[in-house]
């Protein structure tokens, strides 16, 4: 799952919505925004949707009698 932080501020005062790109580190920007404040509103909202994605996936997979081992 990923995980969105705040970055900034950057030169111009802005601060960036950003995520570790799995395997090589490197911080995607996801969106730019005027302030700390809503740079850390936006990512808690973007963690929230992964962790209720999430959640619905690990149900979806309960439900349908599938798990995280597979069986021989």
């Amino acid at each position: 799952m990923l995980t969105h932080t705040v970055r900034g501020p950057l030169s111009d005062g802005q601060y960036q919505v950003v995520y570790e790109t799995p395997g090589c580190g490197i911080p995607t920007v996801v969106m730019p925004c005027p302030n700390e404040r809503a740079a850390l509103q936006q990512a808690a909202r973007l963690n929230e949707e992964a962790e209720r994605r999430q959640r619905a996936l690990e149900e979806q997979h309960r439900l349908c009698g599938l798990s995280g081992a597979r069986r021989a």
